[in-house]
């Protein structure tokens, strides 16, 4: 433990080192940022409880409107997982502020969360981003914030250029200023101290393939639209929520015209649950729904699931509905030669069943000495994260500061499928795992991580070199 708080000391005093120096660079400008933006970073606490088990989970945030709404990472709101509880404290306050939460945006991982108007300080600054400004390469900027709970949420600057800007998808900056886990989201400043961008990500990009290691962030246009019209999430009622019971992917536009279907949009059902509706129905892995309810379903890419996972949740439970899938008939041989394939349209009749409370199959497990929450994948994990059935392990919940997990940028999301090439299966095997190589006395455990589709080797070191 000696140990752990004299790398992390060592730490604070290079990244307070850099930073002061980074903020040399322009006066008035990045060094004006702490002075006109610090009261309006917040620090946030806030509940997590599946079942009869409570966490106690905190971030930071900053004031982003002045009718109250805060920017807040996503990892505030997890699949299955009951939030409750937020509380938002002030710069040297030690009371906090109701907040309720207001929804996610799941292509930039930004969530918000809102106070009432009344009860943010007089005279507080607040964010605002210009939609027509936009950064070129080479341009100075700096990150800002609060640092975590282990530095008793001390503000930070961070100094830096824009190294380039990645036009795919939303579009993003890609600057020189090295990464470090927990702080995201924060604001981007240019050189005059004006924010024009939002980090979104702890980790280092990995962008077609490319890994830079350093902070990325959304553009201010895309920040400014988020802000001015946030994610809202749907108010849960006391109506049940339908459910099929498959795992599932897009039918893209290379499989349609693969296949040769001519559907133009689609689901490809990738495995079906035992027990579930689409199973009692006939439903097969390999199948196509194209249509549901009446509904065609025009689903090309992943971008495009919500809106029929968002179908098939608002349709009553115990509805009885039509469903069009083709379905592969072909015999894979015949007299020793593959045959081509030959797909064969089929309707068939569905009766929802009641989606499932992810709560009941969820338990917590807090590791004390790597610092990780983790819990076990439900099927609403599964679902929401389009994972392909073949994937198991643990998930990562949170990521307790200035632990080693945390020195290893293991983030929440992540999920632990091996521990020193043993397999991970559930929490029971994951301890086990941990335990053996604990045992083993090795200085360095290695975690395979399941992280956006691909793999990623961690590696944590809870024992002194």
């Amino acid at each position: 433990m000696g140990q752990m708080k004299y790398i992390a000391i060592t730490f604070l005093s290079i990244f307070v080192s850099f930073s002061a120096y980074a903020g040399e660079t322009e006066a008035g400008g990045i060094t004006s940022i702490l002075k006109e933006y610090q009261p309006s970073f917040v620090r946030i606490e806030y509940k997590l409880s599946a079942g009869h088990e409570v966490i106690i989970g905190s971030q930071r945030g900053f004031i982003v409107r002045d009718d109250g709404l805060i920017a807040v990472s996503g990892v505030m709101r997890t699949s299955g997982i009951d939030l409750s509880g937020i509380n938002v404290f002030f710069e040297n306050s030690e009371n906090g502020i109701a907040a309720k939460f207001i929804g996610k945006d799941e292509e930039t991982g930004l969530a918000f969360i809102q106070i009432e108007k009344k009860n943010i300080p007089r005279g507080m600054k607040i964010f605002g981003f210009d939609k027509d400004r936009k950064l070129l390469p080479g341009e100075e900027v700096a990150v800002a914030g609060l640092l975590g709970r282990n530095y008793d949420y001390a503000p930070f600057v961070r100094a830096g250029r824009v190294l380039s800007f990645i036009k795919s998808g939303l579009g993003t900056y890609i600057t020189d200023i090295p990464t470090m886990a927990g702080i995201s989201p924060a604001p981007l400043f240019d050189s005059e101290g004006k924010p024009v961008g939002i980090v979104t990500s702890n980790e280092g990009n990995l962008i077609h393939g490319l890994s830079f290691g350093t902070f990325s962030a959304i553009t201010s246009e895309v920040a400014a639209k988020l802000i001015e019209s946030p994610p809202v999430e749907e108010v849960e009622k006391n109506t049940q929520h339908g459910w099929l019971g498959i795992l599932m992917a897009p039918l893209t536009s290379e499989l349609d015209e693969h296949w040769e279907l001519g559907a133009k949009g689609g689901i490809v059902v990738s495995q079906v649950f035992d027990n579930s509706p689409a199973k009692a129905a006939g439903m097969r892995a390999g199948d196509i729904l194209t249509s549901f309810d009446g509904h065609k379903i025009n689903v090309t890419r992943d971008g495009e699931m919500h809106e029929f996972v968002k179908l098939v949740k608002g349709t009553p439970t115990g509805k009885k509905i039509s469903v069009t899938v083709f379905r592969d008939t072909t015999a894979n041989m015949q007299n020793g030669e593959e045959q081509p394939q030959r797909f064969e349209k089929i309707n068939m009749e569905v009766t929802l069943g009641e989606r499932p409370k992810s709560a009941l199959y969820e338990r917590f497990f807090e590791d004390g000495i790597s610092g990780l929450i983790l819990k076990e994948l439900s099927v609403e994990d599964r679902v929401s994260l389009h994972l392909d059935p073949s994937v198991k392990g643990v998930m990562v919940l949170r990521v307790e500061e200035g632990s080693w997990a945390h020195l290893a940028k293991i983030e929440g999301g992540d999920i632990i499928s091996k521990i020193d090439n043993v397999e991970v299966n559930n929490l029971e095997s994951y301890r086990a795992a941990f335990r053996t190589a604990l045992m083993a006395n090795e200085k360095a455990i290695l975690m395979f991580i399941c992280r956006d589709g691909g793999t990623v080797f961690k590696v944590i070191k809870p024992r002194a070199e």
